[in-house]
């Protein structure tokens, strides 16, 4: 029948009644078929929100206008076969009125269902009982691709084709499932002819709801970017400026500081080891700092109201993986204010072999004596270095103040990104994400422009929530099967699995392969940051050990150290208090100690982040104190120390104690050589400080024997890096974890260590945690984080790797 052609519904003697019916029921279907009430939207306004399964059955092409009305009834309407079964004798009526939509609607619905008892049990095997889920399973198990892990990833798709509220039993095979469809207005004939609107559920992005208590404002800041914490290190910028200024000036105008009283002594240290060692707290304190800022900055980004600044959040490093050399990572990501910021943080490197060649013996021969003075050029330039970085600083402070953050506490644990991850919709677009290399991963998520904050759907805008989604794709939704929660693939997941020719799910080279790659050692251990891989650390180890031999062969042959040795540049320094031969031997040793301690750092922060997946690659799991709640990216390098100490992390504690020890190298080795007169045979020769010497000696023993120490094991490799939030989510998109009760709406930090550390609901035992093959919440096996035991499933699978 055309949809469009009116339909006589019911007669009566007063008013006409035209009946305008919209079917969307196939006549090349079978007789008899099931299907949902289209019009389940307007039944659920009068009805209490509940729709039914009914039987359907194709319309016939010339079925009869009139039917029949029960008087003392309300008008419904009857089906072909019912009209054929209607006395010949029946009067009709003469007059015929139009029945509002909703009403046709309601009674259709009313009468169907009142029939079903007596038509739909007469051909269904077995009466009383719904059979379409056996009927569709039957289907399903004759037609599936034998390789296929999951049969009922076929051509259903409940969450279009059934749109229903209530969930329909169907003995645990899955088929029907609870789905709420939006309600139609009056005006919904475009959105009838739109297949696709049925059923979505979308994210609404929201501002901070007003009852602060339950929704508090997500502007959390870690301690060191507040403004108090800022402006303390602005304060120590500004006195060594202050300093640096007065030092050139009044070396300038009165020809010196203080008079020179030999190698070594009081004053030799306050003018050859005091200024750097200021300059090195400065400077560690900037790296903590730029550590914190690097960790917030790509939730900062997602917090935007702004689309383009969201882009390539989640491809933002979490944390510093480039020490030597400025990261201009931030320039590509679209940060370049901060990217700035943080190059000016990075030329503050050079303060370190800069303040180690500040200060100059000269001779005042009007006075007879030799007195410490400034260099003119250094200072100058060290001035300007510290002008730059307290700009820099107020700039931090500035960007940071009274920001939106889109945190309500410090993201510093894997934990926490599964906190905002437990109602996202992002997770379909990481399908496979497992497996990719750092290369693939970067291009599929360096352009998404997710964002983070607080949300509702459009289905349910009474309820909000926290996560990280986008604005759009609709949300996830569950079915049961086999009385396990499952997640029901989306539209783009059944575009990629379902053959719509042969109605069947395809067998990709990408579905096949990721089975086969989840167990593959090669996957799974094929990542470990460059400088970490077996052949370069040999090549350390070894260049370190030579260099090593080398200096102190070089150092005691012959006693050069005791006698000195031969300048072979100016001594004496000019009119701007320059020395060349001091210059060299204070400069650049201490940047090549400059060199050591920066080479140092990423070394010490990817054993930080490296722990939680080591110890997670356990077979035997471990809690979530000792993998979840790892937080040695956010601590201070002393703090990892103490906490890796207590913890058993033996490598972490040493690298981290290493961070801060290296730092001893350009300050030591910038002090160390002097050029002074030897009496004896009135020439100028390299001197050393025989104190500090023996003291940087063994200082680069315990950094060379350290390099020893680096190999990482196969429990340090994972499948690809993990230095970006696309990068982590790619590891636990599928896991079980994300439906768990402990991240589910956590009110506080403190409240998620609290569930984390304790049993879950009808259970005694505190959970284990593990990285390896676990069976995901779409059915699939997938690599990843998950509890190593759950009640009622298979335990995790974790290769060794041997």
């Amino acid at each position: 029948m055309n949809s469009e052609s009116p339909k006589l519904h019911s007669v009566n003697v007063s008013q006409p009644q035209l009946l305008h019916s919209v079917s969307r029921q196939s006549i090349a279907a079978s007789d008899d078929f099931y299907s949902f009430s289209e019009s389940g939207n307007d039944l659920s306004s009068q009805d209490g929100d509940r729709s039914t399964v009914v039987s359907c059955r194709s319309p016939s092409r010339l079925s009869p206008a009139t039917i029949y009305e029960d008087p003392l009834s309300e008008p419904e309407s009857l089906s072909a076969r019912d009209v054929m079964r209607m006395p010949s004798n029946l009067q009709i009526p003469s007059t015929v009125r139009a029945v509002p939509s909703s009403q046709r609607t309601a009674r259709h619905s009313s009468s169907r269902s009142s029939r079903r008892p007596v038509d739909a049990d007469r051909n269904q095997p077995t009466p009383g009982m719904d059979d379409t889920p056996y009927i569709r399973f039957a289907i399903d198990q004759l037609t599936r691709d034998e390789e296929e892990p999951e049969p009922h990833n076929g051509n259903s798709r409940p969450s279009e084709d059934y749109p229903v509220d209530r969930l329909i039993h169907d003995e645990g095979l899955g088929y029907l499932s609870s789905v709420r469809n939006p309600r139609r207005g009056p005006h919904s004939r475009q959105e009838e002819r739109d297949p696709e609107s049925y059923g979505r559920e979308v994210f609404v992005p929201i501002d901070t709801p007003a009852n602060s208590l339950r929704y508090p404002h997500l502007n959390f800041l870690p301690g060191i970017l507040r403004p108090v914490a800022v402006g303390a290190l602005l304060f120590c910028c500004l006195l060594m400026l202050a300093g640096l200024i007065f030092c050139g000036v009044w070396s300038n105008k009165h020809h010196g500081l203080w008079d020179y009283k030999g190698l070594g002594g009081g004053r030799y240290f306050v003018f050859q080891f005091l200024p750097q060692m200021l300059a090195a707290v400065i400077l560690l304190w900037l790296f903590a700092l730029q550590t914190a800022a690097c960790r917030v900055l790509p939730f900062v980004s997602m917090a935007s109201t702004a689309l383009g600044k969201r882009t390539g959040a989640l491809f933002t490093p979490l944390f510093q993986t480039r020490f030597l050399l400025p990261q201009f990572a931030y320039f590509r990501n679209g940060h370049v204010f901060l990217g700035a910021c943080f190059s000016v943080f990075w030329l503050s490197v050079f303060t370190l072999p800069l303040q180690c060649s500040l200060f100059q013996v000269r001779y005042l021969s009007d006075q007879g004596v030799w007195r410490w003075s400034t260099v003119q050029p250094v200072v100058w330039t060290l001035v300007a270095l510290y002008a730059l970085l307290s700009i820099a600083l107020v700039a931090i402070a500035a960007y940071f103040f009274r920001r939106s953050t889109g945190l309500r506490w410090d993201p510093s644990s894997l934990a926490d990104v599964l906190v905002l991850l437990q109602q996202s919709n992002i997770l379909d677009n990481y399908t496979k994400s497992e497996i990719m290399s750092r290369k693939n991963v970067g291009k599929r998520f360096s352009y998404n422009s997710n964002r983070l904050g607080y949300w509702k759907t459009s289905e349910r805008p009474a309820d909000v929530f926290y996560a990280i989604g986008e604005e759009g794709p609709h949300t996830r939704r569950y079915s049961v099967q086999q009385g396990r929660l499952v997640e029901k693939p989306t539209d783009a997941r059944l575009q990629q699995d379902f053959d719509p020719e042969r109605q069947r799910p395809v067998r990709s080279s990408t579905n096949e392969s990721l089975r086969r790659d989840i167990y593959s050692s090669h996957i799974r251990y094929r990542w470990t940051p460059w400088f970490l891989r077996t052949g370069w650390v040999i090549s350390w180890i070894v260049i370190g050990f030579a260099l090593l031999i080398a200096f102190l062969v070089v150092s005691f042959v012959k006693n050069a150290i005791k006698h000195g040795w031969l300048p072979l540049l100016p001594a004496a320094p000019n009119s701007e208090i320059f020395s060349s031969a001091n210059f060299l031997y204070s400069f650049l040793p201490s940047l090549l100690g400059t060199i050591l301690f920066l080479a140092w750092q990423p070394i010490d922060m990817y054993f930080r982040a490296l722990q939680p997946y080591a110890n997670l690659a356990n077979p035997n799991g471990v809690n979530a104190e000792k993998s979840l709640l790892l937080d040695y990216t956010s601590c201070f390098p002393i703090e990892v120390t103490v906490k890796a100490v207590i913890s058993g992390h033996s490598k972490v504690a040493w690298f981290s104690f290493m961070s801060i020890v290296s730092v001893t190298l350009p300050v030591l080795a910038g002090g160390v050589f002097w050029a002074e007169l030897f009496v004896d045979d009135s020439q100028v020769r390299m001197a050393a400080d025989l104190s500090a010497f023996y003291a940087i000696i063994v200082f680069l023993i315990i950094y060379v024997l350290s390099l020893a120490c680096i190999w990482p094991t196969k429990k340090r490799y994972l499948p690809h890096g993990i230095a970006t939030l696309a990068e982590i989510i790619s590891f636990v998109y599928q896991s079980p974890l994300l439906g768990d009760l402990a991240f589910k709406e956590p009110k506080s930090k403190t409240d998620l260590v609290t569930r984390l550390l304790s049993a879950p609901p009808r259970e005694t035992a505190i959970p284990l945690y593990a990285f390896g093959v676990y069976l995901g919440r779409d059915g699939r096996e997938h690599l990843g984080i998950d509890r190593l035991q759950r009640p009622g499933a298979p335990e995790m699978i974790i290769t060794t790797g041997g």
